[in-house]
């Protein structure tokens, strides 16, 4: 991908009648990846009529992975563009962390709940939170790290750039 630009236009190995319409667009990408960030080796540019990618993938959190990843083994040549954080949403601010933290404090509520059972006494209590978050905080880059970054490598189909994506046209 030439810094600033990628260009798209439906591949010619798809018909414009399968296809539905002829699909072209122009996107620009404020690039902040530097070539020592890349975590993935970068494809070329599609040689298909001298145009660029076939795709591109704005967000790299599961569901643009996912596509990127489809795309790329169906032959396509991607450029996945991440406006924050590889991984996204879910594994770097919500679900993942959240749910680490909810059942670390479910687990203090079950200990405090075992009283209502006959016989029974437990208990319970965060001791260290920063450890808690610590270990949240490991959970969530080893997740990234293996889920997303380490995967980038064995596609070299798909092109990853981190920055924000701007305009284009359907």
């Amino acid at each position: 991908m030439r810094k600033g630009i990628a260009d798209l236009h439906r591949p010619p190995h798809i018909s414009q009648a399968a296809n539905g319409r002829y699909l072209g667009a122009i996107a620009s990408v404020e690039d902040t990846t530097s070539p020592d960030e890349l975590t993935a080796r970068p494809c070329q540019p599609a040689k298909r009529n001298g145009r660029g990618y076939d795709l591109a993938v704005v967000g790299a959190g599961s569901a643009g992975f996912s596509a990127a990843i489809t795309a790329a083994e169906r032959g396509a040549q991607v450029a996945l563009i991440g406006g924050g954080t590889i991984g996204g949403t879910c594994v770097n601010i919500g679900c993942v962390p959240s749910k680490t933290l909810v059942r670390a404090m479910e687990a203090v509520h079950q200990a405090a709940a075992a009283k209502r059972f006959a016989g029974m006494s437990a208990a319970a209590r965060v001791d260290d939170w920063d450890a808690v978050m610590r270990q949240k905080d490991d959970l969530v880059s080893s997740l990234r790290q293996a889920k997303y970054a380490d995967l980038l490598p064995a596609y070299n189909r798909i092109s990853y750039r981190q920055g924000k994506a701007r305009g284009g046209t359907v």
